[in-house]
């Protein structure tokens, strides 16, 4: 009989137990002995396993408390293994079940196979210990029972044409005694004297493909959040649906493969993010790092990975990286309370963004650049002419608060301005100083050299204001001064556009007071006062 048609007449069904077990009840439970040579290769020979002394029916179950429904492809998870056993033959010695841990073949003479190993014990009946080997178990003729092998280790692999977890296993036998038989030497004692299948399956245990992914971000030390969505053609659950993740954080998308055996279609989309640029930079791998462009797409563009995941192609290790928008905003600030306002402007390659009237405190948005150098400027608003004031300006790195050297500055004139090279995927900011600087100078005089006790006399309080800045408000005080008796206070002259201060506000006790206050006084302007004092001083 061909191979094929013996491993047909002895298929295996295998199903995960959800109720009683049906048949013979379980008469024995022995420990599966992980990472073991497989049968074929203790046999030094790919064994043909025609023999039909013993059959066995071999279903999994899971104890209640770690029960699974599901396993994630490639990686290792632990079962316990119920084989239902039949003989149809004389006793049969030496016997054990090899399970290929990571979907091969027992029969196979390869050394880098390795196989769980269940030995049979010596009791209880109809196990037995016939040949005085008390280290490998027999099994009476003629006789049925159940053995359980626990912790039996596989690779979550699924049968082809399915997706459900594939365990070959191997029922290996010697025909005569084998008191020599250790758990470590175990074999078929002939090519034949062994029962295999290699199409098993594991019924309700489904194998899952997966995406990991990986964010990344150009600024790294972003708290930025970054949304993603998955759809599934054919449709299935992907786990998690929908997720966000900051940089450095990772992710498992987890589905079920195709339940034929074919492929499933997983779309991985990034939201696209305020701040960020639109186009991201991907990569994916196969688990053990080769390309995978055989099977997975990417569109940077459109921040999507695309893959048709099937029964080899079942996961791809992928990484995404976010660069932020490089970007410039102003700042105005206008100190001693100034409510002067003046209009901002940031021009850089993809446009104008500018702001009018802004005061101080006030902030524009933010524009962004590709590439190139950015100028920032800023000109009078409606109540306030820029050439009144000196400016300076700083521009710094949001995130560092480093201070970023400008190309070039020029701030005089009409429209002050720099231009600067901003640092990649940062924000940036420019902060517009203007500061009111006026140069006031006060002379005191009455033409005299000198004066007579009894007489009167006139000073005139000269105040000159060179620039560049308007110092209106300019407040002057003339403290009163010993042997003169002043009696009088009034505006003697003006020039430039300055104004005099009010009839009533010109008093000597305001002068030689808290001030009188000059309401205009421009760049360029003056203004005097006349001081009508009595002379009460004596002496010469």
């Amino acid at each position: 009989m061909s191979r094929f048609l013996q491993l047909f007449k002895f298929l295996v069904v295998l199903v995960v137990v959800t109720c009683p077990l049906i048949g013979p009840a379980q008469t024995a439970t022995v420990l599966g002995a992980k990472d073991q040579a497989c049968a074929g290769t203790r046999a030094a020979k790919n064994l043909g396993c025609t023999a039909n002394d013993l059959t066995a029916q071999i279903t999994f179950t899971q104890p209640a408390a770690t029960a699974i429904t599901s396993c994630v492809a490639g990686q290792y998870i632990s079962l316990d293994v119920i084989a239902s056993l039949a003989s149809g033959s004389p006793d049969r010695y030496a016997i054990g079940v090899f399970l290929g841990q990571s979907g091969n073949y027992p029969s196979r003479n390869n050394a880098a196979d390795l196989c769980s190993v269940g030995v049979f014990p010596s009791t209880p009946a109809p196990f037995a210990n016939l040949d005085g080997g008390a280290a490998c178990g027999d099994f009476l003729g003629s006789s049925t029972a159940t053995l359980q092998i626990t912790g039996v280790k596989a690779n979550c692999m699924a049968a082809p044409g399915t997706n459900q977890l594939s365990i070959p296993y191997l029922l290996a036998w010697d025909n005569q005694v084998a008191p020599s038989c250790t758990a470590a030497n175990l074999t078929a004692s002939t090519n034949s004297k062994c029962n295999e299948n290699v199409s098993s399956y594991v019924t309700g245990v489904t194998v899952l493909g997966y995406i990991r992914l990986t964010k990344q971000t150009d600024p790294a030390s972003t708290t930025q959040t970054f949304s993603f969505s998955t759809t599934a053609s054919p449709t299935a659950s992907v786990t998690p649906s929908s997720v966000t993740l900051t940089t450095g954080q990772s992710q498992t998308f987890t589905f079920p493969l195709s339940i034929t055996g074919g492929v499933r279609q997983i779309t991985l989309t990034e939201a696209l993010s305020a701040g960020w640029e639109s186009t991201a930079t991907i990569a994916c791998t196969t688990p053990s790092g080769a390309s995978a462009a055989s099977y997975i797409t990417v569109n940077n563009a459109n921040r999507t990975i695309s893959g048709n995941f099937s029964l080899t192609d079942y996961a791809a290790i992928c990484t995404i990286t976010n660069n932020k928008q490089t970007r410039m905003r102003v700042r105005k600030t206008v100190p001693n309370g100034d409510t002067g306002t003046f209009s901002l402007a940031v021009q850089t390659d993809l446009g104008l963004l500018s702001a009018v009237n802004q005061g101080n405190g006030a902030l524009t948005g933010y524009q962004q650049s590709y590439q190139g150098n950015i100028t920032v400027t800023e000109t009078s608003g409606s109540n306030a002419s820029i050439t009144k004031y000196v400016s300076a300006v700083t521009c710094t790195n949001d995130v560092t608060g480093a201070v970023i050297a400008p190309v070039s500055t020029s701030l005089a004139g009409v429209t002050r301005s720099v231009v600067l090279t901003p640092p990649a995927h940062v924000d940036s900011t420019c902060a517009f100083t203007n500061t009111r600087s006026a140069n006031v100078s006060l002379t005191k005089s009455n033409g005299a050299a000198s004066v007579v006790a009894g007489s009167t006399t006139t000073y005139l309080l000269s105040v000159t204001n060179i620039g560049p800045s308007d110092a209106d408000g300019t407040v002057l005080a003339d403290p009163a001064s010993a042997g003169l008796q002043c009696n009088q206070v009034s505006c003697n002259s003006t020039s430039g556009g300055a104004v005099c201060p009010s009839a009533g506000t010109l008093t000597i006790p305001a002068l030689q007071g808290s001030g009188i206050a000059l309401p205009a006084l421009p760049s360029g302007s003056s203004l005097s006062l006349a001081v009508t004092c009595g002379v009460t001083a004596t002496g010469s």
